[in-house]
């Protein structure tokens, strides 16, 4: 800080005893020379920061308003929009700038009256869902560089769009605001917003589930498709990765509700990878299995199918900018208005988050939510933990994919004469599948 800045800073400081003994403000604080870094491209330096009864004053101390002072702050207000926060300019004319929401500044020449004036703005109520879509787009616009632009402009129509504001209901009985709680209303902007958030396949698009051979016999004799329960699946994370990621003191299967949900979800786990020798060894019985070629056919509200978003690695640690985004709307949220958000299709959207280490399977995921209880639901014992999971086993026919090309692994046991034999099955229900041998040789 200068000698101009700091003479400046102690004018404020000496306005700021006067202001705490005329309004009797309890809780105060401050501090100078303040580095602002929200993600990993918009960095700030503020010269003072006030802090008056969460209340929060911005300095900018100058000799005078310059252009670049004004873009900074615009800025900033823009990545860091909240209510109870102001940006203000404070030069050698000794008058205070206040740069409001239409991004112009207003006026004051002292601390005292512009502090007046900002509690006459925050004691006018402020609609929540007025707060939420300015936390959104600030989060959109802070991200943007780490976010592909097609998203940024999906989220933003959606912003715009009136089931926006008609979509926040509050929870009266448990203090929270929500959006929905069905998954399946695509219509819903909480829906919208977590589908920009993970990218879709198109119809057309293939890709391939790795399993035993099993896994083609039950395709091709009973034309079925089997979906498994989350607590059965390989990855231990699965159960909590997100809500870990957005707060560390999570305990998974706390409530018997949350065993509940946690069985009324049904998954496919599957790879964009063809062929691929390190799907052959963790999922393909060690190339002794099958892998099937699936294709989508159909777009459905009963199966959301999805690639899976994977975190990155950052210094040694896995950084999830999807992630990072809901914990800023989330906490914004909170801050400005003392109740949290429940994002409660998080619950569904989650299984289509992992940490970096996985992100060379290229996974795709197809996901069935259903009410607890479905009378398809079968159980078993896995067969690599004994865990008791629930499956659910669906016809070929009601899935939104098709099968065209069934592989066989390099092991494959008889590899050609189950490939003739598995052919001939396929053909006699009706089915006429593709069926190739792997075309990895070098593996024994």
């Amino acid at each position: 800080m200068n000698p101009q800045e700091s003479k400046l800073y102690k004018d404020i400081l000496k306005q700021f005893e006067s202001l705490v003994k005329e309004y009797s403000i309890t809780e105060f604080d401050y501090s100078t020379e303040t580095r602002i870094q929200f993600g990993e491209q918009r960095k700030f330096y503020v010269d003072l920061i006030l802090q008056l009864n969460h209340i929060e004053f911005y300095f900018e101390l100058t000799t005078s308003i310059n252009t670049k002072v004004v873009s900074n702050f615009i800025s900033l207000a823009d990545f860091k929009a909240r209510p109870n926060r102001f940006f203000i300019v404070y030069t050698q004319s000794e008058i205070f700038q206040l740069l409001n929401d239409q991004s112009d500044f207003l006026e004051f020449d002292n601390l005292l009256s512009l502090y007046s004036y900002v509690l006459e703005i925050i004691k006018k109520p402020i609609p929540p869902n007025i707060y939420l879509k300015e936390i959104f787009r600030a989060a959109v616009t802070s991200f943007n560089a780490e976010m592909e632009s097609i998203k940024i402009e999906h989220i933003l129509n959606s912003l715009n769009s009136d089931s926006f504001e008609n979509d926040l209901k509050f929870d009266s009985k448990n203090n929270y605001f929500f959006f929905t709680n069905d998954v399946r209303d695509s219509t819903n902007f909480e829906n919208k917003f977590f589908d920009c958030l993970v990218e879709k396949l198109s119809i057309g698009d293939k890709f391939y589930r790795y399993g035993d051979l099993k896994l083609a016999l039950f395709s091709i004799k009973d034309g079925t498709c089997k979906f498994s329960g989350i607590p059965g699946m390989n990855d231990i994370s699965e159960v909590g990765y997100v809500e870990n990621y957005l707060d560390k003191s999570y305990v998974a299967l706390r409530t018997p509700q949350d065993v509940v949900d946690i069985n009324s979800k049904f998954i496919l786990c599957s790879s964009l990878l063809k062929d691929n020798l390190t799907q052959w060894r963790l999922y393909g019985d060690d190339c002794k299995g099958t892998s099937i070629e699936y294709e989508i056919v159909d777009y459905s509200n009963d199966f959301i199918t999805k690639k899976i978003s994977y975190g990155i690695e950052k210094f040694g640690e896995n950084y999830h900018f999807e992630l990072e985004i809901v914990k800023f709307i989330q906490e914004e949220f909170y801050s400005m208005t003392g109740y949290e958000l429940k994002l409660k299709t998080l619950n569904v959207w989650k299984h289509f988050f992992k940490s970096f280490e996985y992100s060379v399977e290229e996974e795709v995921r197809v996901l069935f939510v259903t009410e607890p209880n479905n009378p398809k639901t079968n159980w078993n014992l896995t067969f690599t933990h004994n865990i008791l999971n629930p499956f659910i086993s669906f016809n070929l026919v009601e899935i939104p994919m098709r099968i065209n090309r069934i592989f066989f692994g390099a092991k494959c046991p008889e590899n050609e004469i189950n490939l003739k034999q598995f052919r001939h099955l396929s053909n006699l229900n009706g089915q006429h599948f593709g069926f190739e041998q792997s075309r990895i040789k070098n593996y024994r």
